[in-house]
């Protein structure tokens, strides 16, 4: 981002961030006692990695859904006439296949910020991933 400090603050971060609102109910201890935090919050944006990936891409997720547990739940619910049984059985699918995004994520992330660390030590910056967060 091209703007400086107190145009992000002004223009693009939430008054909320900007401001403590546990101040403004508790009185001048309060600003003392979070002023670390609430900087920690207003500097949360302002060093996001806009490369860093934020989603499991497409051919991923179709990886998880070929699954051979999901493919067995898939068959159980061809094989069951029970409604009830369906359900359970799809929304079991659906939390594995959410589970399995949200690692896969985290995994993704941690590999990121690595090679990320590594290429900034070395002066350069890092290459978004394309479709799945950032500028990429």
């Amino acid at each position: 981002m091209g703007h400086s400090g107190p145009v992000f603050e002004n223009d693009y971060q939430t008054a909320v961030v900007r401001t403590n609102l546990a101040a403004i109910a508790f009185g001048p201890k309060a600003v003392r006692r979070d002023e670390t935090l609430f900087n920690e919050l207003r500097n949360m944006t302002l060093s996001r990695d806009e490369g860093a990936p934020i989603k499991v891409s497409e051919a991923q997720i179709a990886k998880f859904r070929e699954r051979r547990d999901i493919a067995k739940l898939r068959s159980e619910i061809q094989h069951t006439t029970d409604k009830l049984e369906k359900s359970r059985l799809r929304g079991q699918i659906g939390r594995i296949i959410e589970t399995c995004k949200r690692l896969k994520l985290e995994e993704d992330r941690q590999a990121y910020f690595k090679e990320a660390d590594r290429l900034r030590l070395q002066g350069v910056e890092p290459t978004p991933a394309p479709g799945r967060g950032g500028r990429g």
